[in-house]
């Protein structure tokens, strides 16, 4: 517990880097897992808006298509307690949710401002590398072939035909063939058993190196 609450505050507040071949590794999440390996691995460039959202395709979806508007508004959150006692943030506008970062407590809004001061500052720099890096690598954990196709083509409306490339990740039978799709790479993603957040570190490795960057 000690070490996870320590990975939060690292991973809210801080950054690693390392040289690899793509000028701007960004991390379109899926959940927290995605941006613990690439801090793990050194390829953490940057903080973005999904390192530490639990995000649906669908609220990914609208987020780029909307630019995020409305996201970080005061009235869009609410603190939401399920019935086998979790506890999490809810983004009402987009139906993400947030886990960290904000107190998971009645009175969560009492640091909204400095939250909000982050995030729009996260949200400005990952709208800035989708349109001004020369040839990126955008991760996605937890999604399908279809939802693969959708996003590539709404990254390369918001790059304006410029190159990229999509890694698209899931534990699912459908990532265990190569799609063969232009402008995606998608892998099985093992996960250890019994599961963890962490992810399986070798799984990770196996498709960075395959990737060529590390």
């Amino acid at each position: 517990m000690l070490f996870f609450k320590v990975f939060l505050f690292i991973l809210c507040f801080s950054v690693s880097s390392v040289a690899q071949p793509y000028d701007a590794i960004i991390n379109l999440g899926g959940d927290c897992q995605v941006a613990y390996q690439l801090y793990t691995q050194k390829l953490r460039q940057y903080a973005l808006p999904f390192d530490t959202l639990i995000a649906p395709y669908e609220s990914l979806r609208g987020m780029l298509q909307n630019n995020f508007e409305g996201l970080m508004a005061r009235d869009n959150f609410a603190f939401v307690v399920t019935p086998k006692g979790g506890k999490y943030i809810l983004d009402k506008k987009y139906v993400s949710r947030w886990i960290h970062c904000f107190a998971l407590q009645e009175d969560f809004l009492k640091n909204y401002e400095e939250i909000a001061t982050t995030y729009l500052r996260r949200i400005d720099r990952l709208l800035s590398l989708i349109t001004t890096s020369e040839y990126p690598i955008f991760i996605r954990k937890i999604i399908t072939q279809e939802q693969a196709i959708e996003l590539r083509n709404i990254l390369f409306t918001m790059r304006r035909g410029k190159p990229f490339l999509l890694l698209a990740l899931d534990g699912t039978p459908e990532m265990q063939s190569d799609w063969q799709l232009e402008g995606i790479r998608n892998y099985y993603l093992r996960q250890p058993q019994p599961y963890t957040w962490k992810g399986d570190l070798e799984a990770w490795k196996e498709i960075f190196r395959a990737l060529g960057m590390i």
